[in-house]
């Protein structure tokens, strides 16, 4: 390979890597928000985890974000209505939040048109932040 081939490649590799980490980001932010709004609701509120999650899906389409985001959040306050005793802290649900945005990203696409995607993506979150915390 020349050496311009190497400098090519080396920008399509910077350009596919700031597109998809943006694109992590802006999900991970959307996990949070509905992930978090979700637990504090329900914990702090002392409302049910359900009512918590229907209020943050509700009101997030107030918020101009775009439909594709929508569906982040709400998948998020899915992953909010767990237990307490299973998140016991906010850095677990920072966890939770980017494991969920990858596996929505990496998931999102095989679901299509297929029911319980946002649902199974929040319980293997959940699940797989549950098992990281338990092996450390």
């Amino acid at each position: 390979m020349g050496l311009r081939t190497l400098h090519i490649r080396n920008i399509v590799t910077q350009i596919i890597l700031k597109k998809y980490s943006l694109k992590l980001f802006y999900k991970y932010c959307a996990f949070f928000l509905g992930c978090f709004s979700t637990f504090f609701i329900a914990t702090n509120f002392d409302l049910s985890a359900v009512i918590a999650s229907a209020a943050v899906g509700l009101l997030s389409t107030f918020i101009p974000i775009g439909k594709k985001y929508h569906t982040v959040i709400y998948s998020g306050s899915f992953a909010g209505m767990c237990s307490q005793s299973i998140l016991t802290s906010y850095t677990q649900i920072f966890i939770l939040s980017f494991i969920g945005a990858i596996l929505y990203i990496s998931l999102a696409s095989h679901f299509k048109g297929l029911g319980g995607k946002l649902g199974t993506i929040a319980f293997l979150s959940v699940a797989l932040t549950y098992l990281i915390g338990s092996l450390i």
